[in-house]
């Protein structure tokens, strides 16, 4: 089982602060299929970047 609990992302763009993601929480249970979907240029690679990262 892999969980995530109050996940942050904040991205600077100039002199502002950008907040991408802001207190989400997943979880995925064992054996489970997930698929990320969204806009194109929504940054869900970043979701897959974040795992690999925490790994």
């Amino acid at each position: 089982m892999l969980e995530l609990k109050e996940i942050t992302k904040t991205y600077n763009s100039g002199e502002e602060k950008v907040k991408a993601l802001k207190g989400i929480s997943l979880k995925f249970r064992e054996a489970e299929f997930v698929s990320i979907l969204g806009q194109s240029g929504c940054r869900k690679d970043y979701s897959i970047k974040y795992y690999r990262w925490i790994r």
